[in-house]
């Protein structure tokens, strides 16, 4: 004995979406963009890691731009400071 459905038409289920992509960047990407002070008007003072120099820097951020700005010296050294 085998089951027909009853002769109603088949029934198209749903698909799931795939899983949202994340947008972090990888640490050491983040340290190699440049200082962007941006464009915003909530100026404060930030760290952002300096290629060149090897060495955090201090500069002025304006509440937008990149990801390459840390509110304090030691953070910033913690994220991008090559450990030997």
């Amino acid at each position: 004995m085998s089951f027909l459905g009853g002769g109603a038409p088949p029934i198209a289920l749903p698909t799931l979406p795939p899983p949202p992509t994340t947008t972090t960047v990888p640490p050491l990407d983040v340290c190699s963009l440049p200082p962007l002070t941006g464009t915003c008007n909530r100026a404060r003072i930030m760290w952002y890691y300096d290629t060149e120099t090897g060495m955090c820097e201090r500069f002025s951020f304006s509440g937008c731009g990149n990801l390459n700005r840390f509110p304090s010296k030691i953070q910033c050294e913690q994220m991008c400071l090559r450990r030997g």
